[in-house]
């Protein structure tokens, strides 16, 4: 009874890590970084780590965004980013809170990106300067 009752904490901490894997009870031949069982789901054996996901099933395709849906993609977690480090009243952005945030590429650009000197900036501000640096999520 005793091994049943680790077995089922085992599956419920595999779901909660990816909703691919599978446990299963008694197998032995191993792959890279996980096992296939009988019918085909994935497992880790107890003290195993995964150093990368299971691989997608054949014939699977995930789109990769590119052009406008990249550049939104970005843009809304710049923004959203942003808006957590940013003063909630005034929605700008000083040299200290992105270093309270640890937004390490803002605190090394923060002077290039503050152009008028004021001390903090708008995510206006910011993307303006991520445009004029021609980054690929700004690229037409």
């Amino acid at each position: 009874m005793r091994s049943i009752h680790i077995l089922t904490a085992v599956c419920a901490a595999s779901a909660v890590l990816s909703t691919s894997l599978a446990c299963a009870a008694g197998a032995t031949r191993a792959t890279g970084f996980a096992s296939t069982n009988d019918a085909g789901g994935y497992y880790l054996k107890v003290g195993e780590q995964m150093s990368a996901p299971p691989a997608d099933s054949p014939g699977t395709t995930v789109p990769q965004p590119t052009g406008k849906t990249l550049q939104s993609q970005v843009v809304a977690d710049l923004q959203q980013r942003f808006n957590a480090a940013a003063d909630p009243t005034t929605h700008l952005l000083s040299l200290a809170q992105a270093k309270s945030a640890g937004w390490g590429y803002m605190v090394t650009h923060f002077k290039e990106i503050d152009q008028d000197n004021k001390g903090s900036v708008s995510f206006d501000d910011f993307l303006r300067y991520l445009k004029s640096r021609n980054g690929p999520a700004f690229r037409s």
